[in-house]
């Protein structure tokens, strides 16, 4: 539960479909410095301007039905609510989820290697919410 309510949590939204969860997403104060400082300097805004979506998931056999947008709408439109830019960032191997946010107008800023105490690493991409 920790991964998905976080202390910096602004709010999350779960998608239901015939009473069944199946999918969720949240806006988050922050992602990593290197998310933070790619879309700050994009959009030309310091980074506690940014509302971050994060931690967006549908399930399987719900997918290609809206509930993605639907979510990721409720999030986007909480972030400018809060007079926030929305900004995600998203794995670049994660194909349909990118496909779902160029289709939506987001617009990619650029890319960065997150890296893990561990040595592992993880290249994302970092989006930019379509201009309200």
């Amino acid at each position: 539960m920790e991964f998905l309510d976080t202390p910096d949590t602004y709010a999350a939204w779960v998608g239901e479909v015939d009473g069944v969860l199946v999918g969720h997403v949240a806006l988050v104060a922050s992602s990593s410095q290197t998310v933070m400082d790619i879309a700050s300097a994009a959009l030309g805004v310091p980074a506690a301007a940014l509302g971050v979506v994060a931690r967006l998931f549908v399930a399987p056999q719900a997918r290609r039905g809206g509930t993605g947008a639907a979510l990721l709408e409720a999030a986007v439109d909480a972030g400018w609510a809060r007079g926030l830019y929305p900004v995600l960032d998203v794995v670049c191997d994660a194909h349909a989820a990118i496909a779902l946010y160029e289709r939506l107008g987001w617009k990619r800023a650029g890319q960065a290697t997150i890296r893990f105490s561990n040595g592992h690493s993880l290249d994302e991409y970092v989006y930019l919410a379509p201009a309200k």
